[in-house]
């Protein structure tokens, strides 16, 4: 295989080509209440409104100033912490060096925790760079090594999240990597034949963050 077929130059336009069809109605760029009109109304393709969105979307919309509730689930928060810089992410993750970043809990199923961990990680590697922490995106890799060896990408519920990293891991060589970014990719197209609405904007977002890492 060609190693620059999966460059992150070549991914970066993979990803925004996948999410373009599933965007929908823009982030509007005129206003701040016109974006927080446009969060509030966003629901996915079958009318839902996963509890993700807002702090998702709060950050794609560049929105600030919004108040984060009290508690929250662990990946939900490392979301608001990158549109709110009072909030503490290391009380998110899990104390250890290496490992998953979310706790599972008995009563959560593997596809539930599946989720929020992938979720949480696409969360922590942006704020990794929002607050210039190397020692962050350190532990972003060392947990993609973990999940390269404990979690299949099929766990999930077809959400491409943290994508990007997976995309980044494979530049050093790690061809499974590779792999496992293609087939989260894959993955959220199955089910309408393009990426749905939420995993288009997801998507979106890697591609940005990707395009970070040049600059």
């Amino acid at each position: 295989m060609d190693p620059s077929s999966n460059s992150p130059s070549v991914w970066i336009s993979r990803l925004n080509s996948a999410a373009a069809p599933g965007l929908g109605d823009p982030i509007p760029e005129h206003s701040e209440l016109a974006r927080r009109s446009w969060v509030d109304r966003f629901v996915d393709d079958r009318g839902h409104r996963p509890d993700i969105t807002t702090p998702f979307l709060t950050w794609c919309a560049r929105l600030r100033g919004i108040e984060p509730p009290a508690n929250g689930e662990p990946d939900s928060m490392l979301w608001w912490a990158l549109s709110d810089d009072r909030i503490d992410a290391s009380r998110f993750i899990t104390p250890t060096d290496d490992g998953p970043l979310v706790r599972q809990t008995e009563r959560m199923s593997i596809e539930v925790w599946s989720e929020r961990e992938l979720c949480g990680l696409h969360a922590f590697s942006r704020l990794a760079a929002l607050r210039h922490r190397p020692d962050w995106r350190n532990r972003c890799e060392r947990c993609v090594d973990w999940l390269l060896d404990n979690l299949q990408p099929d766990n999930a519920t077809n959400h491409p999240w943290a994508i990007h990293v997976f995309v980044r891991a494979a530049q050093s060589g790690r061809v499974e990597a590779d792999l496992y970014a293609q087939t989260l990719l894959h993955n959220c197209q199955v089910s309408l034949g393009r990426a749905d609405r939420l995993s288009a904007y997801i998507l979106r977002d890697a591609a940005n963050a990707l395009a970070s890492d040049s600059r």
